[in-house]
């Protein structure tokens, strides 16, 4: 988590450059300012990672002085007056954004289910095994499955009707 100021110098050079943010139309944004010495670079700007800086700064609310308050109001403020008249192009780049970070997480999982960090984190469930219906919840109706197995994934080879949930 980014400190209050480098929060709030982050929101104001985003809030500086939406007007050329909405006309370009891009998703991800390479802010022209540099953040204050002493601070980390800033984040590309995305109205996610906008929203992000916003909740950050509120997060820490109880522990900020009185003119940081007022500050945070301010910026909030302007955001939500942005909202309020939010575009169909500037609802159109949240979708693109959404769309964007849900592919980055699939090629996440993608990848380390194939690299062998998944398997191991993930439990895989096979129907008939005593091991998984335990840790399932679920219990087959026809008790026959393959052996127990947590080295690799294995599909469910009875349809989901076949399926009833166990009581506990």
């Amino acid at each position: 988590m980014r400190s209050f100021a480098s929060n709030r110098a982050y929101v104001l050079a985003c809030l500086a450059e939406m007007p050329d943010y909405e006309r370009a139309q891009a998703v991800f944004w390479t802010l022209s300012s540099d953040p204050p010495a002493g601070s980390p670079p800033y984040l590309q700007m995305t109205l996610g990672n906008i929203i992000l800086a916003l909740d950050e700064m509120r997060a820490v609310g109880d522990t900020l002085k009185p003119n940081e308050r007022s500050e945070l109001e301010r910026l909030r403020s302007q955001w939500d007056a942005i909202r309020e008249k939010a575009t169909a192009q500037l609802l159109n780049t949240a979708l693109r954004e959404a769309t964007s970070r849900i592919g980055q997480w699939r090629t996440y999982v993608a990848e380390s289910v194939e690299t062998g960090v998944f398997p191991t984190m993930l439990p895989t469930f096979d129907p008939g095994c005593a091991p998984c219906d335990y840790w399932s919840g679920w219990a087959p109706i026809t008790p026959a499955c393959g052996p127990h197995t947590r080295s690799s994934p294995r599909s469910i080879r009875s349809s989901p009707r076949t399926w009833r949930r166990a009581r506990s």
